[in-house]
């Protein structure tokens, strides 16, 4: 679900805004754009930010993915649209690194290269599923309004969400302090 979850975004932010009528497809690469500064902003903080937070950091990644799925789901305008991508590329530039961290980590030294292989693997193969998933979920959320775009992004904050306080719960069962 974590790769599922994040590439809801980068299959449909462009069916977003034609659905709300606050875009284009050239709209839409502009909010990659500000997804990927929201990245390099959080590639500059995340060494400050993981100290702080130590385990707990993983959690609040996804809680700001779920925060920027919100925001673009209910983005009035496009710059609102916008303030999203921007925070999503902040909370996927968190979850991201701790995945491939915690995969690297999970197994013997000399195995690491190909377990990050397999965890780019399964990235893709989550990126391929992920409409498969959550358009059926989307469809029977969004009902007869005809939102099914703006419903997957529904979708994508509840799970995002729930992953977050999974992985805080966790965190917090750990017994290390933030």
């Amino acid at each position: 679900f974590v790769f599922c979850t994040g590439q809801i975004y980068s299959n449909g932010n462009a069916y977003l805004l034609v659905e709300k009528g606050i875009g284009d497809s050239a709209a839409s690469g502009t909010g990659m754009a500000f997804f990927c500064v929201g990245g390099i902003l959080m590639g500059l903080m995340y060494g400050k930010l993981s100290q702080a937070l130590k385990s707990y950091t993983m959690g609040v990644g996804f809680l700001l993915m779920a925060a920027a799925y919100v925001v673009m789901a209910f983005a009035p305008s496009i710059v609102v649209f916008y303030i999203g991508c921007l925070i999503l590329g902040l909370g996927m530039s968190v979850v991201m690194p701790n995945v491939f961290l915690n995969v690297g980590a999970s197994v013997p030294p000399a195995s690491v290269g190909m377990a990050l292989s397999i965890a780019t693997c399964i990235q893709n193969f989550g990126q391929f599923c992920s409409p498969y998933l959550f358009n059926p979920i989307a469809q029977a959320v969004s009902g007869e309004s005809g939102l099914a775009n703006v419903a997957s992004f529904y979708v994508a904050a509840g799970i995002g969400a729930l992953l977050g306080v999974i992985m805080l719960i966790r965190a917090a069962a750990s017994g290390k302090k933030a």
